[in-house]
């Protein structure tokens, strides 16, 4: 069956995947803060590395909603009975052999998991938040460098079995905070967390074949279901990114206007010069909360949600 996924990014970059949990309103939508997180920092890790590693300055970002959650019909139980099967069907979709990276939060997280488990050439690097697992003692098969993030005060996602993990993963990059002292660190920091990790591990990934790339011998099984406003709207009752923390929740760390720059005209293939591309910003409103504003690059006018018409369109496709 279909699966509905956000799409952001160049799609001929390497593919980063993301799972979200199991919450009865979560989505794809959970992602949508990292992937832009993700970009920034991809991009100025190049721009400050010309003629060093050859790590990318973009990638293709795709967040999945779980057969049964946000706009993907079927059986709720897939990703929990066969994730390795699921998740591998979707990077072959896409016209890959495997991701760089498999992110997950909470059940997404379990499933990243179990997937590199039963999958183990498909992710070349793992990055959970607030995982949850089984039997973690199986974990010693597991050697992909992995980044895991645990909140202590979380009972939902117990942190004695984060250190679990951590003991019995081969390659573990692990930490943990306190949201009633540091706040919403997972955020704020996953981001710059996974760029490390993805910098740290290019050249091996960068040796394996295709490296997360598409490949021109296998079909591409997607087809376009929505533009930038599919991708930057919540549909129906579908959660905020990080299930409305961070920069959508309480006293959050304002991000500058760069950092929080959508890449809606890289996505449509359009360049900064285009009249008809706008960029997303998040700013801090007059009573404290922090919005999105589309401001248009080539008149610096602005508009609020809804996106204004005419804006640069990103991709979302559903990947059969």
């Amino acid at each position: 069956g279909d699966v509905f996924a956000r799409c952001a990014g160049d799609p001929a970059a390497p593919l980063l995947l993301y799972v979200h949990g199991s919450g009865p309103q979560n989505s794809s939508m959970n992602w949508n803060m990292l992937v832009v997180d993700v970009e920034r920092l991809a991009k100025d890790h190049a721009t400050q590395n010309r003629g060093g590693c050859a790590f990318p300055s973009s990638f293709f970002h795709v967040a999945i909603d779980c057969p049964g959650y946000g706009r993907s019909p079927g059986n709720r139980q897939t990703i929990r009975s066969y994730p390795g099967g699921l998740l591998s069907s979707i990077v072959a979709a896409l016209g890959r052999k495997s991701a760089v990276a498999l992110i997950g939060s909470s059940q997404g997280a379990c499933a990243v998991f179990n997937c590199a488990l039963e999958c183990p050439e498909l992710g070349h690097t793992l990055a959970v938040c607030h995982p949850v697992g089984h039997a973690p003692q199986r974990y010693t098969k597991i050697s992909q460098p992995s980044l895991l993030i645990f909140d202590i005060e979380d009972a939902g996602h117990p942190v004695e079995v984060g250190r679990q993990m951590r003991r019995y993963l081969q390659d573990a990059r692990y930490f943990e905070f306190a949201r009633s002292v540091d706040g919403d660190w997972e955020c704020n920091h996953m981001g710059e967390e996974l760029v490390k990790m993805l910098v740290g591990s290019w050249p091996n990934i960068d040796r394996r074949k295709a490296g997360g790339r598409r490949l021109d011998r296998m079909p591409e099984l997607t087809r376009v279901s929505g533009g930038f406003r599919s991708w930057n709207e919540a549909h129906g009752s579908e959660w905020l990114p990080w299930c409305g923390l961070g920069e959508f929740g309480v006293e959050p760390e304002p991000p500058s206007a760069a950092a929080a720059a959508v890449v809606a005209a890289t996505a449509a293939g359009l360049s900064e010069d285009s009249n008809d591309a706008w960029r997303a910003e998040v700013e801090r409103g007059t009573n404290g909360a922090v919005v999105v504003v589309y401001r248009h690059i080539a008149t610096g006018r602005t508009s609020k949600i809804p996106r204004p018409k005419g804006a640069a369109a990103a991709a979302a496709a559903a990947a059969a």
